[in-house]
């Protein structure tokens, strides 16, 4: 059974607006409220087509977000803010795109896994686990990030895995053979924030 229609309301990208037309429960954007409910006749944010958003699980689209080209949100994924997911880009689980992030590219982002801020991931990117990257990181080659992992700040990475539980901010890393990014010792964030090196780990 279908849980959404596709109206003839337009953008400026001409892409088409979506509306409810059966009850369920989405996520919601806010950590402490943990659903929201999503009534038929509630207006969401914007599609290509009906490839973009599934009629399975409880994924969503908010009433600003976009999904379009070839982009796929499919189980209890939750696009919301102003985010973009396009090109090939395959969201999924129970993450949330956020903010005015965006993905694209062969990106997948999966689990738990929350992206939000100026956040950009492209490329053949990896995001999973519990991982949460935001601000204004920026990654656009290969990569996977997974586990506790907290990406932030202005960060550009090329070619890495980041894992465990890894704080990482203010850097830059490309033309390593794949750079496995790891804890080098526990540090609050406010240690790190205080940091002028803003490098707490490790390059194997």
């Amino acid at each position: 059974m279908k849980k959404y229609e596709i109206t003839n309301e337009k953008n400026y990208l001409g892409l088409r607006r979506i509306r409810c037309v059966r009850d369920f429960y989405s996520q919601s954007p806010y950590r402490m409220v943990p659903q929201k409910l999503v009534y038929a006749g509630q207006y969401g944010g914007w599609v290509e087509n009906e490839y973009n958003l599934s009629h399975f699980d409880n994924c969503w689209i908010d009433v600003n977000a976009m999904v379009f080209k070839n982009a796929r949100v499919t189980g209890n994924a939750y696009i919301h803010g102003r985010s973009k997911v396009y090109g090939y880009a395959n969201v999924s689980g129970n993450c949330k795109i956020g903010g005015r992030a965006k993905v694209f590219g062969n990106a997948v982002v999966s689990g738990n896994a929350e992206i939000e801020g100026n956040a950009i991931i492209g490329g053949s990117c990896y995001v999973g686990g519990n991982a949460l990257v935001t601000k204004n990181t920026k990654i656009l080659t290969r990569g996977i990030i997974s586990g506790n992992a907290y990406v932030s700040y202005e960060v550009d990475f090329e070619n890495f895995i980041i894992s465990e539980d890894a704080f990482i901010a203010n850097c830059s890393i490309s033309n390593f053979p794949p750079a496995k990014i790891s804890v080098k010792q526990p540090l609050s964030i406010q240690e790190i924030l205080e940091s002028e090196e803003f490098l707490p780990f490790i390059i194997e």
